[in-house]
């Protein structure tokens, strides 16, 4: 129908509610006793790409994002590296793992700074072709490499064919 993403963006007074209701979806899953995971395998994954202040592409705001990161920091929540996700025991929250795909320079200033410096676990997922591309739009692979010295942080590759959906 011809119709693209730039006639689907949110105005200010819009993102607000979609957030809240954003919210409360996540922290239902997360608080939710569910019988099922008390005998089977179960978890709760954020996926993130760009967390900026920009508006450009799919983008959650920095100031969403430290919303969200007060929540976890709260301590209700238990957020586990992902390959730890489905060895965890069975309790009344399902544990949540935080993926972030794309390795944009802009998340690594914007969040994964204070996941850091918190030692919040996180995985971060990445293509070496946006890494050796050099550009100032994605994470170098000097700062790749120092966030691999940290034990919480779990790194994994994207195929080199990779690339944003707008």
């Amino acid at each position: 129908y011809g119709l693209n993403h730039k006639q689907f963006k949110l105005s200010k007074q819009m993102k607000r509610p979609f957030f809240i209701l954003f919210l409360f979806c996540v922290t239902f899953a997360l608080k939710a006793q569910v019988a099922y995971a008390q005998t089977s395998e179960a978890a709760v994954i954020l996926a993130y790409h760009q967390i900026s202040d920009s508006d450009q592409g799919y983008v959650l705001s920095t100031e969403d994002f430290d919303s969200h990161l007060n929540v976890i920091k709260s301590g209700s929540i238990k957020v586990v590296p992902i390959y730890k996700a489905f060895k965890e025991s069975a309790t009344d929250t399902l544990p949540l793992v935080l993926t972030f795909e794309g390795a944009y320079r802009s998340t690594y200033y914007s969040a994964l700074k204070n996941l850091v410096k918190d030692e919040i676990p996180f995985t971060l997922l990445f293509s070496p072709r946006r890494v050796n591309s050099q550009s100032k739009k994605y994470l170098s692979w000097n700062q790749i490499n120092a966030l691999k010295e940290h034990k919480f942080i779990t790194l994994g590759l994207l195929p080199n064919s990779y690339h944003d959906i707008v």
